[in-house]
């Protein structure tokens, strides 16, 4: 399937987020503070506080997850949406023929990866967590590395516990594998039936008693694809006329699509600050949002289609799964062997560290991506019906 440029800009974008969110992590840094220090030099402590605390959106890693789940609702689903009933239904055994498969191989090699790192005695998080006293380091790669907890691992663990040792990010994988069967489920029953809004919402009512928030960002992704692609079955529906009346508003009138994503993006921020997070509503309202007016504004189109964040986009997938076994061995050691100051190790630790996830990255996806969507597309084809 063709990607859609601004959509995979967005998801490098917030791979990207999710890479500095965690490099706070090795460094033993909180930008926000940092942040605030530095304003306090300019502004009034509450006023800096507020105004670091809103820009939170942009370091904040367990929101961006949820950016990525309402992004793959919305992007698996076109071609159920945008097609023949004959190419949907071809689509759709394709697509669950294939969806474990293609999360399943990427992430495999990752475990490995890690686990190769263990076994040759490379990973430094708990050398530098005794020295730095840093006790959020001495969390991770704290065992005896094991191959058959590791083929576990990536078999079973990461999709039915939501769960990894090996790769702490995985955790996310379980959510985007039952999200998207979710998806492939509900457009399976219900394809364009007329009666499928009051089964989203009978779904939306299930998730919110159930607090599966994570599902929530599959079900909101799975309806904006569905009322962009769709919304003519049901107009003559008063809501419906009222929604897409509001959604052709918002489309013509740029500065209020501008105000509204600033809203969104940032002073949404500053509230999901006051919430336990991730097991909160907040931030799949707020990916929602994110989501929706990248979608909209042409101007953001534009600007997640130039060419580095293109290029982040290609890559995300690849950068999300490196990072954490590149930070916990060769960031960890070269905290430990630059010498200098603090702020000499923080700094220089954190940029040779996004250099080298950048590179790793770039490579995992030429030799082990692009290779794995091959492998998972002639699965999908050989169980797509075949056309007369």
């Amino acid at each position: 399937m063709k990607k859609i440029g601004y959509l995979e800009g967005l998801r490098g974008v917030a791979a990207i987020i999710v890479v500095i969110y965690h490099l706070q992590i090795i460094v033993h840094a909180d930008l926000t503070v940092i942040l605030v220090s530095f304003l306090d030099r300019f502004i009034p402590h509450r006023i800096g506080s507020i105004f670091a605390s809103s820009l939170n959106v942009l370091i904040d890693g367990p929101q961006a997850v949820y950016i990525f789940w309402v992004l793959s609702a919305y992007v698996i689903c076109i071609k159920l949406f945008d097609n023949s009933p004959l190419e949907s239904n071809r689509y759709l055994i394709a697509s669950v023929s294939k969806r474990y498969f293609r999360l399943f191989f990427p992430s495999a090699v990752s475990i490995l990866l890690a686990y190769l790192i263990m076994r040759f005695g490379l990973m430094f998080n708990l050398r530098l967590a005794e020295q730095s006293g840093n006790a959020n380091l001495s969390t991770a790669y704290h065992f005896v590395p094991n191959v058959f907890f590791a083929i576990k691992s990536a078999v079973w663990d990461i999709f039915v516990n939501g769960d990894s040792e090996y790769n702490h990010v995985l955790w996310s994988m379980k959510i985007e594998f039952w999200g998207s069967l979710f998806c492939f489920s509900v457009f399976g029953i219900f394809r364009k039936s007329r009666k499928r809004l009051i089964v989203y919402l009978l779904m939306l009512f299930w998730i919110l008693a159930m607090h599966e928030y994570g599902m929530l960002c599959f079900l909101l992704g799975f309806f904006l694809c569905d009322f962009d692609f769709c919304s003519k079955q049901y107009m003559d529906l008063k809501f419906i006329k009222l929604i897409n009346k509001a959604d052709a508003y918002f489309r013509t009138n740029k500065v209020l699509a501008i105000v509204l994503f600033l809203l969104i993006a940032f002073p949404g921020s500053l509230i999901l600050n006051k919430c336990s997070f991730p097991r909160t509503l907040i931030p799949a309202i707020i990916s929602f949002g994110i989501v929706y007016c990248v979608i909209r504004i042409r101007l953001l189109n534009r600007f997640f289609e130039t060419r580095m964040i293109a290029w982040l986009g290609k890559i995300s997938f690849s950068l999300y799964l490196v990072h954490w076994p590149i930070f916990y061995s060769f960031s960890c050691w070269m905290y430990l062997a630059v010498g200098g100051s603090s702020r000499l190790k923080t700094l220089s630790t954190a940029l040779v560290s996004i250099v080298v996830c950048l590179a790793v990255a770039a490579l995992y996806h030429a030799v082990i991506d692009r290779k794995c969507v091959l492998l998972t597309n002639r699965i999908g084809n050989y169980f797509k019906p075949k056309t007369a």
